[in-house]
């Protein structure tokens, strides 16, 4: 019989209708195919959302840095991430902590990007991957917005792309998470797609269990310690198989080992954590508006996405962990009486309000390096991590904590996407003959990265309603705006 190259869609089969992916190992693949099992993997883009603003000094490093920065042109300046010197040890700023510390060579943070509006309508989540305005409220805000500029955000003009699965259909082409929906204007979100001028929504999953659910396809809920219904046993037998094979090696083992453990934390992480019942279990659902059920609420969705990653379910993901006029409390989450809610916070003067601020920009801020620490684990069969592997954008809606800004907007970015990105840097455009860059050359940068040309995103659609070449709204007169921002993109 011809022997078969062992393939990651042969681990997509599960037992009772489950799908649960077994990782790439490198010892099982025959000597023929070992090359191709060297090569870089296919890039994942990622964005984590966050909302109501920053205030500026906590989130940018103190301006001693500056001075020590490189002119590149007259484009930019930039110095290594790594060098750049922070309030304490091994950070780059009050929000940047040192939880990033182990990751600062793998990142980069930019600054003195601008979006050009007619109006300051805030709070505009659709703003960080579109480039645009959000429609808003049709009966408050219709007649402020221009139906010219609605466009797909970038992660969606990615998972349609051929160029991003050329191999077929995915399990799930874009996968969204969000702790909290704006229910009064659902329109104003992360990711849409826009298609014969109407608005179409990806399913949004704001419980980790239903979309854990969805994405492996498991609609059992068995109590915490029924280890015959733990998804992880419906792949038992190929986990068994696999281990036993004489040709893997202990690396590969280990692989196996870990990866099995991360699916059955997974699963129990997002079902209800009770322990010793002897009936089943209903399903653990975290209070949306309940700052206690944030963090918690947080883990699940990063486990869930890094298992979506690991499993190859998905390459387009996106996270939101605070939503615009998000007014929750946050005193029982921190331990602190700051006493109000986060979306006044967000508008409050500079002063001991903003401190307050900062406390909850930290917490957001901590559970984003958690997960990028776990994707920045090796990835079987290739050079890197996941994250080497991966362009993860850490964002927020609009600039300014007190006011409803898009003038130098928060941007960071983790993860080279397998060589495209440059990474170790902090770059500065302030110095460039606009003083300032184009936001929407972000968005051209990351979709170039990903692998697409313009001629995949400025579409016949977009040129029939005059939108000049590029990303997003085009109304900034000082903007090249179908060129990556320089000092960014490496290939």
């Amino acid at each position: 019989m011809k022997y078969s190259p062992i393939s990651r869609r042969f681990f997509l089969r599960g037992l009772g209708g489950s799908i649960v992916g077994l990782p790439f190992l490198e010892s099982l693949i025959p000597m023929e195919y070992a090359h191709a099992a060297t090569v870089n993997a296919s890039t994942r883009f990622l964005t984590i959302c966050h909302a109501n603003g920053t205030y500026k000094p906590d989130w940018y490093p103190a301006d001693t840095n500056l001075a020590r920065m490189t002119t590149v042109g007259n484009t930019h300046r930039e110095m290594k991430l790594t060098d750049v010197t922070g309030p304490v040890a091994n950070s780059v700023s009050q929000l940047i902590g040192p939880e990033f510390g182990a990751l600062r060579s793998k990142m980069l943070l930019v600054r003195d990007l601008n979006s050009f509006f007619p109006n300051l309508r805030g709070h505009q989540m659709a703003t960080v991957l579109t480039g645009t305005i959000g429609r808003g409220n049709p009966q408050l805000w219709g007649t402020e917005i221009n139906p010219k500029y609605l466009l797909s955000s970038i992660d969606q003009v990615m998972a349609a792309s051929p160029k991003i699965y050329p191999n077929g259909e995915p399990l799930t082409r874009s996968l969204h998470l969000r702790t909290c929906l704006n229910d009064a204007e659902p329109e104003i979100d992360l990711s849409w797609d826009y298609r014969n001028g109407k608005l179409e929504f990806p399913t949004r999953y704001m419980q980790p269990l239903t979309a854990f659910n969805a994405l492996f396809k498991t609609t059992n809920n068995p109590p915490v310690g029924n280890k015959d219904n733990l998804l992880v046993d419906q792949v038992l037998e190929q986990y068994k198989a696999l281990r036993g094979n004489r040709r893997a090696t202990a690396s590969d083992k280990s692989i196996l080992d870990d990866h099995m453990a991360m699916i059955a934390q997974l699963q129990t992480t997002v079902q209800n954590p009770a322990a010793a019942c002897t009936t089943p279990t209903p399903s653990k659902t975290y209070d949306r508006y309940s700052s206690a059920d944030r963090g918690p609420m947080i883990d699940a969705f990063n486990l869930l996405l890094v298992a979506a990653i690991k499993c190859g379910a998905t390459r387009i993901a996106s996270i939101t962990m605070s939503r615009g006029v998000d007014d929750l409390n946050f005193d029982a989450v921190l331990g602190t009486t700051i006493g109000g809610g986060w979306h006044g916070l967000g508008h409050s003067a500079e002063g001991e309000a903003s401190l307050n601020m900062r406390k909850v920009h930290q917490f957001h801020m901590k559970k984003t390096a958690a997960l990028i620490e776990l994707l920045n684990v090796p990835e079987p069969g290739t050079n890197g991590t996941y994250l080497d592997n991966s362009i993860v954008y850490v964002g927020n809606e609009q600039a300014d904590h007190n006011a409803h800004s898009y003038m130098n907007r928060p941007i960071l970015i983790a993860g080279s996407g397998g060589g495209a990105l440059h990474t170790n840097k902090y770059i500065d455009y302030s110095v460039s003959e606009y003083r300032s860059r184009n936001y929407n050359r972000l968005l051209v940068t990351f979709l170039q990265a990903m692998g697409l040309t313009e001629a995949d995103y400025h579409t016949a659609d977009m040129k029939a309603r005059g939108i000049l070449a590029g990303y997003g709204d085009d109304r900034d007169s000082n903007a090249d705006r179908s060129k990556p921002l320089p000092g960014i993109i490496a290939a």
